[in-house]
């Protein structure tokens, strides 16, 4: 790693660190989070001037700078051979190609000076950094409230363990803050992918309350699709998403920290926080470490004041940033994915091989298909052409009729009628209440076609049961307004027919039950082997009874 130009506070805190706490130089980097490299530098630079922690405390910054490079100095000026580095041209070499590195341009100086002294890589490194620091000033961004939304992923993850496995896993770290108060929202999530992107976006404007005017992420996947320092090309989601809330998504330049140096600053506090303080927790799951950051690290970050403006996040985010956000929509953003594909002869898009209409005059031209877990949008350009109820069965069609062309349509309506005549005479062959459930399930949908499959589906009954058991389950349905398949079907798995057939039973006359014959028939009164009525009328000895009876063959016997 190259090493630094002397920054004095840096310097300061190294010797420090070194003379004063007594830490070693690798203990020193990992707390300053500089290279180890560096730390030697500034300490061999110090002992060379002879120079002890009380004498740097009474230098201010120009004489400690000047004590330090006083040799460097004295050596360039007199040793002409050393010739300097064009640093212009470096900084343009490091700029233009992410492949090229100080040490690679530094190989490549070194052998085009190989005849005369050359300076080493620490000495390289060391004035093109100091060129830099005076070259190259920061501008300090002023955010107005409301303004912009910094988001991004930490470097480091989250560890918590697996309670069945054991298995230490790790979690992403999203941490989003707002420009003007600092106010930091932080999730953990199982990965960087879109879903789980879009998802803390949506999490976080509802934690924060409200919409700022634009949002900048890093230059990650679920953002962007092409990063450019002009034109980047937003993810179509999440440029959904944006559109969803009317917000701007302007990605950070890739490679330029600068642009989003507040969520920069806003990781390394959540990971410090997290996984320094409470690096002696134990976590089973990402959710506990989410209701931690919720209920105890975000609280406590947000509420604590800073030390140069003396007020905290909270104080700002509440003075500043919430009255200038626009208001969240009234229902959250349902995460929609985007397809492109071009509309074949058949008039149908597919999407998980559940094929979709669209007008059949768009055949040839390329559409692109907006779906969520419920629904399908189709869209030629900016117009919406077609919208469907997202189905999940492979080799099945969704088509409206709308979108056949004419003489498709006449085709599918004359087969549709032929259907329609015939299952109307199916149901009056089973009986009445058959066709009478049949008639109003045509009725009930706004399209015939519509009916087609639960029709289907009520003529299959008569396979898997009897007619009559399906006669019965249509009156019960037709009784109470169940025009539906389901409505017969249920009847019939339940059983409730043959229940209702044995309660009949049960209310109906002894002499029925005994003799279930006289009821059975209509035409069974009027048997020529039935009495009827009108014999048990007679009286049973008229006044002229005879003192005989007539026996079977005919002879008369005594009474």
């Amino acid at each position: 790693m190259p090493q630094k130009g002397l920054l004095m506070s840096e310097v300061r805190e190294v010797l420090r660190l070194t003379w004063e706490n007594q830490l070693k130089a690798r203990e020193v980097a990992r707390v300053l989070k500089i290279s180890h490299s560096t730390v030697l530098l500034y300490l061999n630079k110090a002992r060379k001037k002879d120079l002890t922690w009380d004498i740097v405390q009474t230098m201010d910054d120009t004489s400690l700078r000047s004590a330090l490079l006083e040799e460097e100095k004295s050596t360039v000026e007199s040793t002409t051979s050393k010739p300097l580095p064009d640093f212009g041209l470096i900084t343009q070499e490091l700029r233009n190609n992410k492949h090229v590195t100080l040490q690679t341009l530094w190989e490549e100086y070194k052998a085009t000076h190989l005849e005369e002294s050359y300076y080493s890589y620490s000495q390289y490194c060391a004035l093109y950094h100091d060129f830099i620091q005076k070259n190259e000033p920061v501008m300090l961004q002023v955010y107005q409230g409301g303004e912009v939304l910094f988001s991004d992923f930490a470097g480091d993850k989250a560890p918590f363990t697996d309670r069945s496995t054991g298995e230490i896993l790790h979690a992403e770290l999203f941490v989003a803050c707002m420009g003007a108060s600092n106010y930091t929202y932080a999730k953990a999530v199982p990965s960087q992918k879109q879903v789980h992107w879009i998802q803390c976006h949506i999490q976080t404007l509802e934690f924060m309350g409200g919409v700022p005017l634009k949002i900048v992420p890093d230059n990650i996947l679920g953002a962007v699709t092409k990063p450019d320092i002009y034109e980047a090309q937003l993810n179509r989601t999440f440029a959904d998403f944006g559109q969803f809330y009317g917000t701007c998504i302007l990605p950070a330049r890739s490679r330029k920290a600068r642009d989003k140096a507040k969520v920069e600053k806003g990781v390394q506090i959540i990971e410090n926080w997290l996984l320094g303080k409470l690096r002696k927790r134990t976590f089973f799951s990402i959710a506990e470490i989410n209701h931690v950051l919720m209920n105890e690290l975000l609280p406590e970050l947000n509420n604590q004041l800073m030390k140069k403006i003396g007020k905290s996040r909270k104080e700002l985010f509440e003075a500043l940033d919430r009255p200038a956000l626009r208001a969240l929509p009234p229902h959250r953003y349902e995460m929609a994915e985007w397809k492109e594909q071009k509309l074949a002869n058949s008039y149908h898009v597919t999407l998980d091989k559940h094929l979709y209409s669209a007008p059949y005059r768009l055949i040839g031209e390329t559409l692109t298909l907006r779906y969520t877990n419920d629904l399908v949008e189709i869209f030629h350009g900016s117009d919406r052409v077609a919208s469907h109820i997202r189905k999940y069965e492979p080799g099945k069609m969704t088509t409206d009729p709308l979108h056949r062309p004419p003489g498709h349509q006449f085709h599918f309506e004359s087969k549709q009628r032929a259907f329609l005549g015939f299952i109307q005479n199916w149901a009056q062959g089973i009986g009445p209440a058959t066709g009478e459930l049949v008639a109003g399930m045509i009725t009930k949908y706004p399209q015939p076609e519509l009916a087609t499959r639960s029709l289907q589906g009520i003529r299959s009954l008569e396979r898997k049961y009897t007619a009559e058991r399906l006669e019965k389950a249509c009156s019960m349905a037709v009784r109470h307004q169940g025009f539906k398949y389901y409505s017969v079907k249920s009847i019939l798995e339940k059983k409730l027919d043959l229940l209702q057939l044995q309660k009949e039973k049960k209310s109906a006359p002894v002499h029925q039950l005994l003799n279930p014959q006289l009821n059975s028939s209509p035409s069974a009164t009027t048997h020529s082997n039935i009495r009827g009525k009108s014999y048990y009328a007679k009286p049973l000895f008229p006044s002229s009874s005879l003192s005989t009876v007539t026996t079977k063959k005919g002879g008369n016997e005594p009474c």
